[in-house]
């Protein structure tokens, strides 16, 4: 007798925990459901203590976390994509629009010789801008499809860096820079693409004499292997540091700089594709671009 009432609770118990569980997985799915129809920041919940259920819940909300993250990246990177085609377009044009106006200029035929020479420089030099426009968007588009040949070897970095500097040195002095330099008494020795690394160089250099001002600082740790590229910055505060490898990010918003913002995108994907990592970072009135390898 007492065997058999043991025998119905056991049942009874079962039974009430079965309907339960059933109940919980069903309002689960309906949970499911209602976050599938609608953008809703809903998680997915359970009133029971079983530890399987608990723990399928916990992973179904990790799945839409990463779905929902999926979601916002694709939203924002629409967004970004849309905003670098209107940029594009805008530096595209700008020196389409100026050339064509002094051609139409030209063909009235009332300008002197002197002022038909000039008019000509002026488009041959839109023109030119024009096609480093359009040769950066075509390198990026390489770069990230992974259809540049990459060649690793042994190269001097100390030397390379030397070599940039000297072909830039006529510029950061018409331009007033006071330049610190420090190479390392041991030279820098790491297994990269000689001529990407030159390119990825001389991109941040370019970036430097394009929106820095006063002061560059060049550091070479061989110990660490790590370069270090700092130069004061106007209105620092107001660049957005984390986005300056984003793709047709510029700190000149007016853009007058006519520059695609893909300068730094490129230099980040080809320091990568040589197994190095780039970053940047402000420290008080100094903006530093830090390159390390492996």
């Amino acid at each position: 007798m007492i065997l058999g009432v043991v025998f119905f609770l056991l049942f009874l118990v079962t039974f009430i925990y079965l309907i339960r569980l059933k109940k919980d997985i069903s309002q689960m799915n309906q949970m499911l459901q209602t976050i599938e129809k609608t953008d809703t920041n809903m998680r997915i919940t359970t009133t029971t203590y079983d530890s399987d259920v608990v723990a399928l819940s916990t992973d179904m909300n990790k799945v839409l976390d990463k779905q929902k993250q999926i979601v916002l990246d694709a939203k924002r990177s629409s967004r970004e994509l849309k905003q670098g085609i209107s940029n594009i377009s805008h530096d595209l044009r700008t020196p389409l629009t100026s050339a064509l106006g002094y051609v139409q200029m030209l063909k009235t035929g009332k300008l002197t010789d002197e002022q038909q020479q000039n008019y000509l420089k002026i488009i041959e030099e839109r023109l030119h801008s024009l096609t480093d426009l359009m040769k950066e968007l075509f390198d990026y588009t390489k770069i990230v499809e992974g259809k540049i040949d990459v060649q690793l070897q042994s190269v001097n970095v100390s030397n390379l860096l030397t070599e940039e500097i000297s072909a830039r040195y006529i510029e950061f002095t018409n331009q007033q820079f006071e330049m610190e330099i420090d190479l390392s008494d041991q030279p820098l020795i790491v297994t990269a693409d000689g001529y990407l690394l030159k390119r990825a160089i001389g991109n941040l250099l370019q970036n430097v004499l394009i929106h820095g001002q006063e002061i560059f600082i060049l550091k070479v740790d061989a110990t660490q292997k790590e370069i270090l590229l700092s130069n004061k910055a106007e209105n620092i505060q107001s660049i957005q540091v984390e986005r300056l490898f984003e793709r047709f990010y510029t700190v000149d918003t007016s853009r007058t700089s006519k520059k695609t913002g893909l300068g730094l995108p490129i230099t980040k994907e080809l320091i990568q594709q040589m197994n190095g990592e780039i970053s940047a970072f402000i420290e008080e009135e100094y903006l530093t671009f830090k390159i390390k390898f492996k």
